[in-house]
């Protein structure tokens, strides 16, 4: 028997196209998050940012519809996403504050430069932003790099990397 052309040409281009997805994988690095500046406290040295995210909650609605001629109650879930603010202070004798080539600034520039009302960004790794991030922030957006939260467990496995299947 002769092998198929098809089967000759997967067995050929199957490293090449493997490898054009592995390039196509973005870096495994946190995402910053944007929090507003609070509160500056120069004398504790402490900053508080605001941090809004949504949360989707469930609740029950009773409605009514005719049936056979009488009002039926019944009840519905549905989904309400609601927006939440959280205020976090960070000491800054805790945590490292970088500007955004990530360059490492002292205690009293920081507290120079931020003001009440900023936009900035938190990132929980100690590693430079991606290129697209920094490029999409004002040049003097400053990066407070927080410790990354302890996790409960382990981390779920991830499923194994490779061409997308159908």
């Amino acid at each position: 028997m002769r092998p198929s052309i098809l089967l000759i040409a997967c067995l050929l281009l199957g490293p090449a196209v493997s490898s054009v997805f592995a390039q196509a994988e973005p870096p495994m690095q946190p995402t910053p998050e944007f929090a507003i500046v609070g509160k500056v406290d120069a004398e504790k040295a402490t900053v508080e940012l605001k941090f809004a995210f949504h949360v989707v909650r469930m609740v029950t609605e009773e409605r009514t519809k005719v049936e056979g001629g009488k009002q039926v109650a019944y009840k519905v879930m549905k989904q309400v996403l609601q927006l939440r603010v959280e205020t976090e202070a960070m000491p800054l004798d805790e945590i490292a504050v970088v500007d955004i080539q990530g360059k490492k600034l002292t205690k009293a520039e920081v507290l120079k430069r931020v003001k009440p009302g900023q936009a900035v960004l938190v990132n929980s790794s100690d590693q430079a932003l991606l290129p697209a991030i920094a490029k999409s922030v004002a040049a003097d957006t400053l990066v407070f790099v927080s410790p990354p939260e302890e996790a409960d467990g382990p981390a779920p496995a991830l499923p194994p990397a490779g061409p997308p299947t159908r």
